[in-house]
């Protein structure tokens, strides 16, 4: 957590649904996940061929994040989001691996308001201080 300021107006708590997500209990942004495909073929990114990727939209269709996955050569997942909404690519955190934990992160760090808006400043803070790419 990095404290990051909080309004009464903070979501407090994020369902992550297989096409959807709620914040506290409201559905608030559309989910798109990407497995491989049915041969077994990874999908071309620009992060290269990857497993899984996902797309968190709002629900006027506007796209928010991008995130992939995939295995490290230690067989660990490591994940990479684009943080579309601020135009900042490439948010790398061992803790953030998939669509769920980049939203339970974002709402623990007061990120999304009840009304299903982002607070902006919150946001680029997460992505300033918790990014861990080099």
């Amino acid at each position: 957590k990095l404290n990051l300021p909080k309004t009464k107006n903070t979501a407090k708590e994020v369902r992550v649904e297989p096409d959807e997500i709620y914040l506290d209990k409201k559905m608030c942004f559309l989910l798109t996940l990407n497995d491989v495909d049915n041969e077994g073929e990874e999908k071309q990114t620009e992060y290269g061929l990857v497993p899984y990727s996902y797309e968190i939209k709002s629900l006027k269709g506007e796209l928010l994040f991008f995130g992939v996955a995939k295995k490290d050569e230690a067989g660990n997942w490591k994940g990479i989001v684009d943080f579309n909404i601020i135009g900042k690519k490439a948010y790398r955190n061992p803790k953030v691996t998939g669509a769920t934990r980049l939203m339970e992160n974002l709402v623990a760090n007061n990120v999304f308001n009840k009304d299903c808006s982002v607070n902006l400043d919150n946001l680029k803070q997460f992505y300033e201080k918790s990014n861990q790419t080099r």
